[in-house]
């Protein structure tokens, strides 16, 4: 929604940081191998598929995290 939409409508968004003093916490489980980081990303996509990956997860039901590899371009075998 545009914000020239929200005045005459008078709308108000509020914005929440959820992930507040969360960082040293995930960097700790990270570092420890705790979480396993590679089981999460389940799409990768190059950098001239970029519109592919924003619209991964209404595309795929099983997106869960995608990611986009500036360093590889699109039909190039590349490593996940």
């Amino acid at each position: 929604m545009s914000l020239s939409q929200l005045n005459p409508k008078e709308l108000s968004i509020y914005l929440i940081n959820r992930y507040a003093h969360t960082w040293p916490i995930a960097m700790s489980l990270v570092a420890s191998g705790r979480v396993r980081t590679e089981l999460m990303v389940t799409h990768r996509f190059a950098l001239d598929q970029t519109a592919d990956a924003l619209m991964a997860a209404r595309a795929h039901r099983d997106a869960m995290k995608a990611v986009i590899r500036p360093q590889d371009l699109a039909g190039a075998d590349a490593p996940g």
